[in-house]
């Protein structure tokens, strides 16, 4: 009885945590904490990490010797981010990774004890340069962490602000709010229950309607002049949720946008408009300065209060301008990027 009590628990687990073949691995449902256990055994450390530029790629490799007593097996053996555990690493590659804080799985089937397993993972620097040092240790899903806790890996990436971008004008008449709920990687609980509830991008405060200009020239490659805001609201999912669904979420949730490409992959988000400049469509050219639409607060559920604003974003290379970063240091790449003090 208890075993099939065991087993109706894990099979609700699997339903949140897709891990296949968990339910019929008695290894897994009663493996203890104290039965896992990892000693390090190699780990590269390419000389690239010293020089790397935003988008940066490089293969990472780290072996764990099996110390424990209970056997590894590659459906719920991970790596994870540790040091803010499970945190959103800076460094994911969301084309490799399996998620933003599990970058590989073990690369064998299985484990025993005494021998070693892999784990081999991409990472691509982010958008903001400086100095990181990065933390991963082994993880059996459901059970708990184990292993060493100082396994890192130091960064040195380059200032993410090009030249082309250095000088751009403000999108609004009015300045960035600095607070830190205005910037990217700031909480929002409201929608939680439907996306990841992470910012990502900053908040212009303006009245309604106030114009929206491009701070760069670029190529418009997004242009929402047809909107209905019940109509979109009304699409979101809350069941279900996969990472796309609650990226389209996200992106329903954005409401009326236009995106603008300055070329070398930075692209432009400009969110909750109430209107499209009705002159531009995609792929026009447009010019530093000129208007792409006006403030609102469209894609904001309506029992949200909030006050009307432009959301506005940078990406580059599948990540947002301050993926994974600290406030003081996208404050100041921010404040260089705009020219101001």
């Amino acid at each position: 009885m208890y075993k099939k009590f065991v087993q109706y628990i894990v099979f609700c687990l699997i339903l949140i945590f897709p891990l296949a073949g968990l339910a019929n691995d008695s290894d897994f449902l009663y493996a203890r904490y104290q039965d896992y256990d990892a000693a390090l055994d190699y780990q590269t450390y390419p000389a690239s990490l010293k020089f790397m530029k935003p988008g940066d790629q490089t293969s990472l490799t780290v072996k764990f010797r099996n110390t424990g007593q209970a056997i590894w097996r590659r459906q719920f053996i991970n790596l994870g981010t540790w040091q803010k555990q499970d945190n959103s690493d800076p460094f994911w590659d969301p084309q490799t990774w399996r998620n933003s804080a599990r970058p590989a799985a073990l690369l064998e089937e299985e484990v025993k004890p005494g021998e070693v397993g892999t784990f081999i993972f991409t990472v691509r620097a982010p958008l903001l340069g400086g100095y990181y040092r990065q933390y991963f240790r082994p993880v059996a899903e459901l059970v708990g962490w184990f292993g060493p806790t100082d396994i890192y890996w130091e960064f040195f990436v380059e200032s993410p602000v090009p030249k082309s971008l250095v000088s751009w004008r403000l999108p609004t008449d009015r300045t960035l709010s600095m607070r830190p709920v205005s910037f990217p990687n700031a909480p929002r609980p409201y929608r939680i229950d439907c996306t990841r509830g992470v910012h990502e991008g900053f908040d212009f405060y303006a009245p309604y309607g106030a114009n929206v200009y491009a701070p760069a020239g670029g190529k418009i490659v997004r242009a929402d002049h047809q909107y209905d805001n019940r109509q979109t609201m009304d699409s979101i999912q809350y069941k279900n949720l996969t990472d796309d669904i609650m990226w389209r979420n996200l992106d329903l949730l954005r409401g009326r946008q236009v995106w603008v490409d300055h070329g070398g992959g930075w692209v432009t988000h400009y969110a909750h408009l109430s209107a499209v400049n009705e002159d531009i469509h995609v792929g026009d050219l447009v010019d530093r300065g000129q208007i792409l639409g006006q403030v609102g607060k469209t894609g904001i559920p309506g029992d949200y209060y909030v006050n009307y604003h432009l959301h506005w974003e940078l990406w580059a290379n599948d990540k947002y301008f301050g993926q994974g970063m600290d406030y003081a240091s996208i404050k100041k790449e921010v404040t260089k990027m705009f020219g101001m003090k």
